[in-house]
């Protein structure tokens, strides 16, 4: 019984130490880790829950080829073959967000011979601040009139 309850004490550790990572980045991208917030989203979504399984589970199976997703896309970029690209590209980015400025957006739209810049004002993580603005590109083929100009 004692060795459960040492289990329970470690994973209950666990479980605080990730909701407090969590928490920390959404502070650093600019969102407030409200108690809604926690309970509705980031303890289901990230710890599992009755109705779905702990999303942490699967984020090395997510992650364990980044280095090397990371590179084949260096390649990729640094070789041109993106300017042979003959589809409309749509570049959603926030103006607000701390990392990626509109100097990334406007290199990305370079790459791409037919790309739209979708300047939307929000943050890191537009598709939670505007998800409206968001679902409006998506929804528009490159250069409708209700997707023009963000």
């Amino acid at each position: 019984m004692g060795h459960s309850y040492g289990v329970m004490i470690i994973s209950n550790a666990a479980t605080g130490q990730r909701q407090w990572l969590l928490e920390c980045t959404a502070q650093q991208f600019g969102y407030e880790a409200t108690a809604d917030i926690r309970e509705k989203a980031i303890i289901p979504q990230f710890f599992g829950s009755a109705s779905q399984p702990d999303a942490l589970d699967a984020i090395p199976s997510w992650t364990g080829r980044l280095l090397d997703d990371v590179a084949v896309t260096n390649d990729v970029v640094a070789s041109g073959r993106l300017a042979s690209l003959l589809v409309p590209v749509d570049i959603a980015f926030g103006v607000n967000d701390p990392y990626l400025n509109t100097g990334v957006a406007e290199h990305l739209a370079g790459l791409f011979p037919d790309s739209q810049m979708h300047p939307i004002d929000a943050r890191h993580w537009v598709q939670w601040d505007d998800p409206q603005a968001v679902a409006r590109i998506l929804h528009c083929e490159s250069g409708c009139d209700a997707c023009s100009g963000g």
